[in-house]
């Protein structure tokens, strides 16, 4: 008979909760030999002091706007991010994955605005990583603890270089590769944010219904949204390096006789296919998926599909439960003065809105206060197991965001380095200082340069659910949005 990893454990006399350790070691980029010796090693944090691995103190880069009136200290930002993995005898790999479910999916709206070390606002993936990936989190991390292994990783890209159709929602399953680090400009009682930044693959996984070769009509199927891509914003990274895997589980059968089916729509154009391959090979449970990119000439230097798993249903007994499920997000009321007028110039607010439902993103940009009209609509078929599920987030824009993607004359090398000398440092501060003094009275005065936050909408509704003009709030209660479910 054979032992599962549960009875192996048993064995060896390691206490549960047990890490899981089955799948993918080489995400873990050197496993000990001992299954007892890896429970250790990868149940046990990082200490997460960014100090040791060359991030610095605030106070270590002053921009003197004007002498003795205006100063700013910059010191965290040059370097911002360091290798969490320069003193971490675990785990000598820069790259690093995790696993996990997302709590958020953002865009943030308040990063450091000049290049190199941001084009655009970062996109944010918050995951609260599985047991087995626990050791890379800091204690800096969200919601961290340590006793129950449980942490949420802030995980950042930076939204020039990610599309829309590839954006996961809230709830999710995903898996990144990437860049392992400590972020240097958020240190909290002396610890630093662990994260993956930039991120160069992420999958995530969604329920949909799909139409496979053979069935009589449409039927479940889970898909693995698949982007990969070299350039992450102030760091590039080796996407052939490597290849990449990960297991997209099977829905529900629709009969006994039911056999694997799946499907590959590549988003971006490549000559390399996904291999796939049922598992078990006598009962199959899931799709083992491999992207073999290592080695390859990618062109584009980036890839992407969306792969569909699901069944053989040649009576279409998953189609009778499927229907046809029209969402619109049709107008958003912001209800809160972001920007108040002046006792002369009346001021437009400038709400950048990014709205999801099931994973269909859109970008609504400058949006001025009060009610505005949106219509972003989707045409869904939902099994009456699944759901709708509508995301949406944003910023509301002030004079900083006008210098946003702003070059100061950096390489990305030099502003991620944890080294950097004297002259490098001292011409980075001029850098900065000259791009932000192109936000002239606004900074000189002492104004309000900075993106405002704004709240996040995550709602769920059942697929059978028919609704019109439903309300809902942010968590921030600055902004509502009306759907209409039909």
């Amino acid at each position: 008979m054979a032992l599962s990893v549960r009875n192996i454990y048993q064995q060896q006399g390691i206490s549960f909760p047990v890490i899981s350790i089955r799948q993918h070691h080489e995400m873990h980029f050197g496993l000990p030999t001992s299954i007892k010796k890896a429970h250790s090693v990868f149940s046990s944090e990082n200490d997460g002091n960014g100090f040791k691995c060359g991030c610095r103190k605030s106070n270590s880069l002053k921009l003197v706007i004007l002498p003795k009136i205006l100063t700013k200290e910059f010191g965290e930002v040059v370097p911002s991010w360091v290798s969490a993995a320069k003193r971490d005898s675990r785990t000598g790999a820069q790259i690093r994955t995790i696993k996990g479910v997302l709590t958020q999916s953002r865009i943030s709206g308040t990063d450091f605005p000049l290049k190199p070390w941001h084009h655009s606002y970062d996109w944010n993936y918050f995951v609260k990583t599985d047991k087995q990936f626990f050791y890379l989190n800091s204690p800096a991390n969200g919601k961290y603890d340590a006793k129950n292994k449980i942490a949420v990783m802030e995980c950042e890209w930076d939204s020039k270089f990610v599309p829309l159709w590839s954006l996961p929602m809230p709830g999710d399953r995903i898996q990144v590769t990437g860049r392992w680090i400590y972020d240097c400009g958020h240190p909290k009682n002396g610890k630093h944010r662990s994260e993956i930044h930039p991120p160069k693959a992420v999958v995530s996984f969604r329920e949909e219904t799909d139409l496979f070769s053979g069935n009589k009509g449409l039927s479940r199927a889970n898909q693995a949204i698949v982007y990969i891509n070299k350039k992450g914003g102030y760091i590039n990274q080796k996407i052939n390096d490597q290849n990449y895997t990960f297991d997209l589980y099977l829905p529900p059968k629709p009969s006994d006789s039911s056999i694997p089916k799946f499907k590959v729509k590549k988003m971006i154009a490549s000559a390399i296919n996904p291999i796939i391959t049922p598992f078990p090979s006598d009962d199959p449970k899931l799709l083992r998926v491999t992207i073999p990119l290592k080695g390859k000439n990618i062109p584009s230097e980036n890839y992407g599909v969306i792969i569909s798993g699901g069944w053989s249903d040649p009576k279409g007994i998953d189609a009778k439960h499927i229907k046809k499920v029209t969402v619109a997000v049709r107008e958003a009321v912001f209800k809160k003065d972001k920007d108040p007028d002046g006792i002369i110039f009346k001021k437009k607010d400038e709400w950048y809105l990014y709205v999801g439902i099931n994973g269909r993103w859109r970008l609504f940009e400058s949006l001025d206060k009060g009610k505005r009209t949106l219509n972003h609509n989707v045409v869904l078929h939902l099994h009456k197991t699944q759901h709708v599920k509508i995301s949406t987030n944003g910023y509301e824009a002030d004079p900083i965001h006008d210098i946003l993607g702003k070059s100061v004359g950096l390489s990305s090398k030099v502003a991620s380095s944890s080294s950097l000398n004297s002259q490098e440092r001292k011409t980075a501060g001029e850098g900065i200082r000259k791009g932000f003094l192109k936000l002239g009275t606004d900074l000189l005065e002492g104004g309000d340069i900075e993106n405002d936050k704004i709240g996040i909408v995550n709602a769920t509704f059942p697929s059978g659910k028919r609704s019109t003009n439903s309300v809902v709030t942010s968590n921030l209660g600055d902004y509502q949005i009306t759907v209409n479910i039909t």
